[in-house]
C-alpha cells in the first residue's frame, strides 16, 4: 500500500519535514512567550509580596508568596526542557527536509529514529496519565510511515542512495 495515494514519496517527506518545522516553530514561539508572562508574574508576585510586607508588621500577613514562585520555577523548568525538545525537533525536522532533497537515506533514517523515539516516549507518558500532544501520537505513525517508505525506495534505486559512491575504472 502506497502512503501517499501514489503521489511522489520524495514530495510527501519533503512536505512533512516543512510541516514538522513550522508547527514546531509555533509550538516553541507560544512556549517561549508563556515562559516570558511566568517570568514576568514571578516578578510581580515578588514585588507586590515585598510592598505589602512593608506595610504589615506581622509576617503571618504576608501573603503565600514563596508557594507561587516555587510553583512558577517548576513550571518555568517544564517549559525550559519543552523549548529544548521543541529546538531539537525542529533541527530534526531540517534533517528530514534536507535529506529528502538530497535523497540521502542516512538522513531520513536519522529523523525517523528520532521521531520513533518520540512517539515512543508520547505513548509512555499517555499510559503514565499525562496527556501529550496528539500530533505525537496520531500524526507521527504516519509520517514515519511515509519516510520509511521513501527510504525503501531509495534503497531499491540505485547503490549510489546508500552514500556508497562507485567510480569507473579508467581505460588506460
Amino acid at each position: 500500500m502506497h502512503p501517499c495515494c501514489g503521489n511522489d514519496l520524495q514530495r510527501g517527506t519533503k512536505i512533512i519535514g516543512i510541516v514538522e518545522i513550522v508547527w514546531y516553530a509555533l509550538q516553541l514561539f507560544f512556549v517561549v512567550i508563556a515562559l516570558v508572562f511566568m517570568v514576568v508574574l514571578g516578578v510581580f508576585a515578588v514585588n507586590e509580596s515585598n510592598k505589602q510586607g512593608e506595610n504589615t508588621n506581622d509576617e503571618n500577613d504576608k501573603p503565600p508568596v514563596a508557594v507561587l514562585v516555587a510553583g512558577l520555577a517548576v513550571l518555568g523548568i517544564v517549559m525550559l526542557i519543552s523549548c529544548l525538545t521543541i529546538t531539537i525537533s525542529i533541527i530534526f525536522g531540517v534533517i528530514l527536509l534536507k535529506g529528502s532533497n538530497q535523497r540521502e537515506i542516512g538522513k531520513c533514517k536519522a529523523w525517523m529514529i528520532f521521531r520513533c523515539v518520540m512517539w515512543v516516549l508520547s505513548l509512555l507518558s499517555l499510559l503514565a496519565g499525562f496527556v501529550p500532544g496528539l500530533w505525537e501520537v496520531l500524526v507521527s505513525p504516519y509520517f514515519i510511515w511515509v519516510t520509511y517508505t521513501f527510504i525503501q525506495e531509495l534503497k531499491n534505486e540505485s547503490p549510489r542512495s546508500e552514500g556508497v559512491v562507485y567510480h569507473q575504472a579508467q581505460k588506460v
